[in-house]
């Protein structure tokens, strides 16, 4: 009866789409048998301590599911409060498109003309568009403009002022997609100055209220919401409860909603898709998402990714040092999905949680089985890995370094301990100590923002163990010096 509901809606003008049938059928036991095996396979293996899973088909609610603790070890629901991280750009990219729609401002003009504070250094960065932000293809990127690293930014006008630091862009605007935080936050100053409305009260009042999004709300730093329950890092594949401090997040990354009001959100554009009507979505977004002209095979718009090799589906991940999210819908918004979970996106299984369950989930509905979830714990493996060689290293780096061994080089006849003793004291020791400080963040910088906050939360035995060694050989190099100072006036 509802396939021929839709059916007669579509006759009467309503302009529901002829779809994939094995969207379009009702879940059947065994469907929601499987879906319920994927979910718990995957959280056992991710040893997530919160999650949550919720699927609709043509609009109604056909799967849901929560395990697990909140952080304050209170029962984790479609209700609990999480950060959504990057779903965010999402929401911010909505409140532009919504400006936009009445005429107050252009997406194809320099974002400078509604950015007085932004003054960029590199020359064509005043020549990026409100486009270019809203496409990731400014010409900003982790490597010319840090996002994460200290000082914070406490407000939009500071992450302008800093963003404008920039030297050199990356690419010519509009010429190479790069993925990068700063782009949403320019944007979230756009909103409030456009608007003449704070960020966080246009979302809620022109997008929350709307969408019955009653848990919503958005923050632009981490400090301001002690009240949503800590995530969880993982030490050794086991989970601790942590807030996370600092960071700014605002247009970005500082949306928080539960996984209900999430699935209120994904579900606003898959009713847009397979209804036609657009609600609070702008026409003009909404066709640039559905209908991109062809072009690579990624595409970014509007805070979603439209098109991405190996899935139809149009998504979008969020993650920050203790939250992770998934957001996803089908072009014909016949199916949409969204995954919550409380733990670093370091989980023990190292699995990209929100995507494995989506591509799960949607493999089973379309009639398929299912990728395997994988239950080898690479994570604490990696980890364990790390911590013997730091301490294997270290141990042989001091006792290579005891003084009464360096008294006795620097005193062997015809040694110049100014030259060759020295240099030879300093050379393992700072080669140690610059890889670990300054190479390897270097290199890890030619693909993403490196930063040890990051780092900490992510994976605290990795970072202790890198931190260990640094600390390790600068106190190695001590002891040389010592060895070397008394031989010269022993």
């Amino acid at each position: 009866m509802r396939l021929v509901k839709h059916v007669m809606l579509f006759l009467l003008g309503w302009g529901i789409a002829v779809t994939d049938p094995a969207r379009a059928q009702p879940m059947t036991a065994a469907q929601r048998t499987a879906i319920t095996d994927l979910f718990l396979r995957q959280h056992a293996a991710t040893r997530i301590p919160g999650m949550a899973l919720i699927v609709r088909r043509n609009g109604a609610v056909v799967y849901q599911r929560a395990v697990g603790i909140d952080g304050n070890g209170a029962a984790f629901t479609t209700e609990t409060p999480i950060w959504l991280g990057s779903i965010s750009k999402g929401f911010t990219a909505l409140a532009v498109a919504q400006l936009a729609a009445l005429g107050r401002l252009d997406l194809h003009v320099p974002a400078v003309r509604y950015l007085p504070d932004f003054k960029p250094s590199a020359p064509d960065a005043r020549e990026i568009t409100v486009r270019n932000l809203l496409e990731q293809t400014s010409g900003l990127t982790d490597r010319n403009s840090p996002d994460w690293s200290h000082p914070w930014p406490h407000s939009f006008t500071e992450a302008t002022a800093r963003i404008s630091s920039v030297t050199q862009l990356a690419s010519a605007p509009g010429a190479h997609h790069a993925y990068h935080n700063a782009n949403y936050m320019l944007l979230g100053d756009i909103v409030e100055r456009v608007s003449g409305e704070e960020f966080s009260a246009y979302l809620a009042r022109h997008i929350f209220a709307p969408l019955g999004m009653k848990s919503a709300r958005a923050v632009n730093l981490m400090n301001d919401a002690k009240d949503v329950p800590p995530g969880y890092v993982f030490l050794f594949g086991h989970p601790f409860p942590k807030h996370v401090a600092g960071m700014f997040v605002g247009g970005a990354g500082g949306v928080i909603a539960s996984a209900a009001d999430l699935d209120r959100w994904v579900e606003a554009f898959a009713r847009a898709s397979r209804t036609g009507q657009t609600g609070i979505i702008p026409r003009a977004q909404l066709d640039d998402m559905l209908h991109p002209a062809a072009g690579p095979p990624y595409l970014y718009r509007f805070g979603w990714v439209v098109r991405q090799p190996g899935t139809t589906l149009i998504r979008h991940n969020g993650g920050l040092p203790t939250f992770v999210a998934h957001a996803a819908f089908s072009p014909d918004g016949t199916l949409s999905m969204v995954v919550v979970t409380n733990a670093s996106l370091a989980n023990p299984a190292w699995s990209e949680v929100g995507e494995d369950l989506t591509n799960g989930v949607a493999d089973i509905l379309a009639g398929q089985p299912p990728k395997t979830v994988g239950t080898q714990q690479t994570g604490p493996l990696v980890e364990i890995g790390v911590a013997i060689f730091a301490a294997l290293i270290t141990g042989l780096g001091l006792y290579r370094s005891r003084p009464i061994r360096w008294r006795g080089i620097a005193s062997r006849p015809g040694t110049k301990p100014a030259r060759r003793a020295s240099l030879r004291a300093m050379a393992w020791p700072g080669l140690m100590i610059c890889c670990v400080l300054v190479l390897l963040p270097a290199a890890f910088g030619l693909v993403e923002s490196w930063s040890w906050y990051w780092l900490w939360y992510l994976t605290p035995a990795v970072a202790a163990s890198l931190w260990a060694i640094a600390i390790g050989f600068a106190f190695a190099l001590v002891l040389r010096t010592y060895g070397i100072a008394s031989a010269r006036h022993g």
